[in-house]
C-alpha cells in the first residue's frame, strides 16, 4: 500500500502588501492597492497599458485583476504602490532559502505560494507540528496561514481557509471535494479572463463545475477547463517540483605581467564570463549580482559590484554592464589577476509559474528573444499575431500584429 504523501502549503495572505509594509511600517493604519501594468489591444490594432489590481491591504474587498479606475472613485483616499518585482523577489527569496533549510523539497507556486513536501523528515522532526513551530520562528516577520493535505492541492486549500493566523495549522484529510463545493470559483488557479467566462455561464461556485460532465467543461474551456473539473472534484496528481537554490560561480585569471592596458583587461573579462556560463552550476540560471575584483600591483584592491535591477539572463547584456562598470572606474594602479563571482539565482518571480504551463511558455518565448538578439547582435521587431474581432466578417479586423518587445 502506497504511503500517504504529505504536504504543506504554505500561504500568504496579502503577499505583496506585506511586502510593501516591511519596507515601510507606516502603511501599517493605510489602505494600501498594489497596481501592476497590462497590454491590451485596442479595436484600432493598437496596444494600451491598463492597471490592475494585484493586491491590497487585508480591509479592502476587492478581487485580484480588477482593474483600478473600476475603484479609484470609491477608494479615492488609497494609496495606491505600482509593484516593485524586484524588492519582492529579495524578500521573498530570503523567506524560501529560510524554508529550504526546514525541508529541502519546496516550490514555489507563486509569490504568496509555497508548497513543502514534510515526508521522510521523521529523523528531524518529532511531527508537523513541530516543523510548523519551526517555519513561524524563521519567517516571524510575515503572517502566514499553513495547511497541510496529502496532495498540492488539499494543502492549498487548507492554507486558504485556516481561520487563524498563528500557531495553528489547518488540516484536510481525504477527498477535498466537500470541502470546497461551496466555495467561489476565484479560488480555482486559473486566468482571470477565464473566470470571467465561466461567471458568464453561471459557474459561480465550485459545486456548479463538478457537477457538470467534464466533457461538456473541456469542449467550452479546452484544457483549463479539464484542470477546473479534475481540481473541482478533487483530483491533483501534481507532485512537489524541488525549488533551485542560488548558485555562486567564481572564475579567475591571472596574468603573466601586470596589465595597465585597457582593451587587454576587457578581453580577460570576456573569457571569464564565458566559463562562467559555461559552469554546469549556471544552467538555468539568472545573473542577479557581480563581483569583480582585482589584484593590484604594490598589495592593493579593487572591488565594484554589480547589482541588476532584473535578473539576467542574456551574457552580452551582463559584458556590456561589467565593461561600462570598468570605463566609468579608476583603477589604482597595473593589476595582477582579476576574479569575477556570479550570483545565479532561478526563474525569477517577476515572470510567475503557476500550475497553469502556459505561463511557462511566455518565458521560454521571452528566452528566445533575447538569445536571439544577443546572437545577431541587433533588435529586430518581432509580432505575434493577436485576435481582435475573429468573427469579424472584414478579414483586416479578425486580428492585429502586437509587438513582442516594444
Amino acid at each position: 500500500m502506497k504511503n500517504q504523501q504529505k504536504i504543506l502549503c504554505v500561504y500568504i495572505p496579502n503577499c505583496m502588501w506585506q511586502i510593501e509594509l516591511l519596507s515601510n511600517p507606516k502603511l501599517f493604519n493605510t489602505d494600501v492597492i498594489v497596481s501592476a501594468h497590462n497590454y491590451e489591444v485596442k479595436k484600432q490594432k493598437s496596444v494600451s497599458i491598463k492597471n490592475y489590481i494585484i493586491s491590497s491591504s487585508p480591509n479592502i474587498n476587492i478581487d485580484v485583476g480588477t482593474p483600478l479606475e473600476d475603484v479609484i472613485h470609491t477608494y479615492g483616499n488609497t494609496h495606491i504602490i505600482h509593484r516593485n518585482i524586484t524588492t519582492y523577489n529579495q524578500i521573498f527569496i530570503d523567506f524560501i532559502e529560510h524554508l529550504t533549510s526546514i525541508a529541502p523539497n519546496v516550490e514555489i507556486s507563486d509569490i504568496g505560494t509555497i508548497y513543502m513536501d514534510i515526508n521522510n523528515l521523521n529523523n528531524i522532526y518529532e511531527n508537523e507540528y513541530d516543523i510548523v513551530k519551526t517555519i513561524r520562528l524563521r519567517c516571524a516577520n510575515l503572517i502566514i496561514k499553513i495547511g497541510l493535505g496529502d496532495t498540492k492541492w488539499a494543502a492549498y486549500i487548507a492554507s486558504i481557509t485556516a481561520k487563524k493566523d498563528f500557531g495553528y495549522i489547518n488540516k484536510i484529510t481525504g477527498t477535498v471535494s466537500k470541502t470546497i463545493s461551496s466555495l467561489p470559483i476565484e479560488i480555482l488557479p486559473l486566468p482571470i479572463n477565464l473566470l470571467k467566462q465561466l461567471k458568464f455561464f453561471n459557474f459561480n461556485k465550485i459545486k456548479d463545475i463538478s457537477e457538470t460532465p467534464i466533457g461538456s467543461i473541456q469542449s467550452q474551456f479546452g484544457s483549463y477547463g479539464k484542470l477546473a473539473w479534475e481540481l473541482s472534484n478533487g483530483i491533483d496528481k501534481d507532485t512537489v517540483k524541488p525549488y533551485k537554490t542560488n548558485a555562486v560561480v567564481s572564475k579567475s585569471l591571472e596574468f603573466s605581467q601586470p596589465v595597465t592596458d585597457l582593451q587587454i583587461l576587457l578581453s580577460g573579462v570576456s573569457n571569464l564570463l564565458s566559463l562562467v556560463y559555461l559552469d554546469p552550476a549556471m544552467k538555468c540560471k539568472y545573473i542577479r549580482k557581480i563581483n569583480i575584483h582585482a589584484e593590484i600591483y604594490g598589495n592593493l584592491k579593487w572591488d565594484h559590484k554589480i547589482t541588476f535591477r532584473d535578473s539576467e539572463s542574456n551574457q552580452s547584456h551582463a559584458l556590456m554592464a561589467i565593461k561600462n562598470r570598468i570605463n566609468l572606474s579608476k583603477i589604482p594602479g597595473p593589476i595582477e589577476n582579476l576574479t569575477l563571482s556570479i550570483l545565479g539565482t532561478p526563474n525569477e518571480f517577476g515572470k510567475q509559474i503557476s500550475m497553469i504551463s502556459k505561463t511557462k511558455q511566455k518565458i521560454y518565448l521571452d528566452e528566445s528573444i533575447e538569445n536571439l538578439q544577443a546572437s545577431t547582435g541587433k533588435k529586430f521587431p518581432l509580432y505575434r499575431i493577436g485576435g481582435i474581432q475573429p468573427s469579424s466578417r472584414i478579414p483586416e479586423r479578425r486580428y492585429a500584429l502586437i509587438q513582442l518587445n516594444p
